[in-house]
């Protein structure tokens, strides 16, 4: 793979806050294609606030656009392309969602289909030769589609695509940086790729790479002088034609936009926030996910926020943290609740007893001398229980 990406951006671990260039050519077309795939709610919005600017002309992008995505789990087989109920499994709820496989595995669009459109043309092209006895042209279109498919099959491309690891835990932000509208945000769900490790993955050719590089290049240099051979026999024009079709396939496949999943990651949309201005944004996305803004702040604000803004995330802080202590008030006062219960037992004597109970727990301890107890709760149901091994068995209602 190429050693720099054909578009620059910058991989964030939110883990940890580190964030590294990107050098992994997946990357760069995933960022580089993104208007492309980009849903469409992310599209209206970003052309509602355009459409609200007072500014005249309507500018090309205003504030900053955080799209949230999460990495789709692994489809079945009899699912990924259930979009019709011609079998069984339901079908696929989203566009993202047909076809998606596992994670590095990427999915088949009409530009990967070209390739073989075009070798069936280029061949039946060349197939019009032989009626007229010259097989020359037709035996260059067999050899030249054949060395340009047989790296795709032996070379190792996949290990060298998706050097990673896999099931990532920490959510990652991909943006270009100051000044880009956009920045996306993908979630750790134990589904996606380490894009860190992804960004970082470029390696040295080793042998494996340079060996197969050398033969086919010698190759391809015999057919070239074996291409000559023709010179200006009528066979030559059918020769530049086909080449034609070849180079004119090769550049719409360079320069067409793609889906994320044909680079093999596969996502599905949560959600996107959009501001006024760029720090409305931040704030909208902190209010969600916590200690984002302290990861953003860093790239879209390198040398400091204002006062009055900082006061906006240490208000947002000290509402997370009061709503963290109500709810582990809220589970200590259940749990508390929750033990008290007033028991009667029967024990041999006659006597009735009245005891505190855990009710939740793996077993209740039977007083002694008793061979069974009921168990009042607050709910005004009387749970019934038998002696065992001097333990109580499961209650039934």
């Amino acid at each position: 793979m190429p050693a720099y990406p054909d578009c620059s951006c910058i991989v964030i671990n939110s883990a940890n806050g580190q964030g590294r260039e990107n050098n992994s050519w997946v990357l760069g077309r995933l960022m580089r294609d993104y208007p492309n795939w980009m849903v469409k709610a992310v599209k209206d919005t970003v052309q509602d606030a355009i459409n609200a600017s007072q500014q005249t002309p309507k500018p090309a992008c205003v504030s900053l656009c955080v799209a949230v995505y999460a990495p789709l789990p692994p489809q079945p087989s009899d699912q990924r392309t259930n979009t019709s109920g011609s079998f069984p499994g339901p079908p696929l709820q989203s566009p993202a969602q047909q076809g998606a496989a596992k994670q590095s595995v990427p999915t088949r669009d009409w530009v990967s289909w070209s390739g073989v459109i075009t070798i069936l043309v280029q061949l039946g092209i060349s197939g019009a030769c032989v009626r007229e006895h010259d097989w020359l042209p037709l035996a260059i279109a067999v050899a030249g589609n054949g060395l340009a498919y047989l790296p795709l099959v032996l070379l190792p491309w996949k290990a060298e695509k998706w050097r990673c690891r896999r099931k990532a835990k920490a959510s990652f932000i991909l943006t270009r940086g100051n000044g880009h509208q956009h920045a996306i945000v993908i979630l750790g769900n134990r589904h996606g790729l380490h894009l860190e490790d992804l960004a970082a993955a470029h390696t040295p050719i080793g042998c494996e790479f340079k060996i197969p590089t050398v033969v086919f290049a010698a190759l391809w240099i015999l057919l070239l002088i074996d291409s000559t051979s023709i010179g200006s026999s009528p066979s030559s024009l059918w020769l530049l034609i086909i080449g034609a079709i070849g180079m004119l396939q090769n550049i719409i496949v360079a320069a067409c936009r793609r889906d994320s999943g044909v680079n093999g990651i596969h996502l599905d949309f949560k959600e996107c926030f959009m501001g006024g201005r760029v720090m409305d944004t931040l704030v909208d996305v902190e209010e969600k996910h916590a200690n984002m803004w302290k990861i953003l702040q860093g790239v879209f604000f390198p040398n400091r926020t204002r006062a009055e803004d900082q006061e906006r995330f240490r208000a947002i802080d000290q509402r997370r943290e009061e709503q963290d202590r109500t709810a582990t008030h809220d589970v200590q006062r259940d749990a508390a609740s929750g033990t008290e219960m007033i028991a009667r037992t029967r024990a041999s004597s006659g006597a009735d007893l009245s005891l505190l109970i855990p009710r939740a727990g793996p077993a209740y301890e039977m007083p002694a001398g008793s061979r069974e107890m009921d168990i009042l709760q607050h709910d005004g149901t009387t749970i019934r229980a038998r002696k065992a091994n001097h333990r109580l068995d499961d209650a039934t209602r």
